[in-house]
């Protein structure tokens, strides 16, 4: 998700964690954090859940806390993944999905 590039630290504050938490109860497994940026208006989170992409994207994108000009991009991540350092925890916590 890219928060809009009107965003300071106190949106940040109040609209990232309500994100988070819908993040959270869509995953089956505890959610993981990928990435963020330095200023945290960029950030990834992997999640395990029977829901498609359209409806990821929807219930982010109809956030009380979401602004139409935040971006949002939903990728779904197959049996066929790879990480390297740097993303071996996330690729970790792939392979333990996959079983």
């Amino acid at each position: 998700m890219r928060l809009d590039d009107k965003t300071d630290m106190n949106r940040i504050a109040e609209c990232v964690p309500p994100l988070i938490e819908i993040i959270q109860r869509m995953s089956k497994k505890p959610c993981e954090l990928v990435f963020r940026s330095e200023k945290p208006t960029i950030f990834a989170h992997i999640v395990q859940t029977d829901m498609s992409a359209p409806m990821i994207r929807a219930a982010l994108a109809n956030a009380q806390s979401s602004r139409n000009t935040d971006a949002i991009l939903v990728l779904e991540v197959g049996e066929d993944f790879s990480a390297t350092a740097g993303f071996t925890r996330v690729g970790a916590w792939l392979q333990h999905a996959q079983k």
